[in-house]
């Protein structure tokens, strides 16, 4: 059986052609489909805020909707700064920074980092232009006597959509 005369090939009947063609565009029009499916619903799970993990026992003490896309919700809890900063830590996709009041260099070893201001995280699912991400903020509340106290106050901020 030479090329000509293989299913498909140059030789073969016009309808035989014709109902390829069609199938592979079948083909293709399905798989069209399913991306774009697959695209929609990657953006309507990124069109809410992002659900970021909340300290246990963290009680919700101001809550305000800037505006549609970026809320701010703070909450206070009764632990001290590292053990929520640590909490934060140790969440899986959270990349967190402390902030120290003071850091000296010292040449050929660690900067020397002193008094732990506050920790800052962020939680990021953008992608494909498609924004989502949280910025939590872990700092102190002070006690009667200015120093930090047992409380912490944790500030998140969250951002979605397109």
């Amino acid at each position: 059986m030479d090329a000509r005369n293989a299913p498909g090939g140059p030789g073969a009947s016009p309808a035989r052609r014709r109902r390829r063609a069609l199938g592979a565009l079948a083909a293709l029009i399905g798989l069209g489909v399913v991306i774009a499916a697959g695209y929609l619903a990657l953006r309507a799970s990124r069109n809410r805020p992002l659900d970021v993990p909340l300290y246990p026992d963290a009680r919700e003490i101001g809550r305000e909707r800037v505006y549609d896309g970026l809320q701010r919700v703070q909450y206070v809890v009764d632990a001290p700064l590292d053990a929520v900063d640590g909490f934060y830590h140790a969440h899986e996709g959270m990349v967190c920074q402390r902030q120290y009041a003071r850091v000296s260099e010292r040449p050929g070893q660690e900067p020397l980092r002193e008094g732990h201001v506050f920790t800052r995280c962020q939680l990021d699912r953008s992608w494909l232009n498609l924004t989502q991400y949280a910025i939590v903020t872990i700092r102190p509340i002070a006690g009667d006597n200015g120093e930090p106290g047992e409380a912490t106050l944790i500030d998140i901020e969250q951002v979605w959509g397109d």
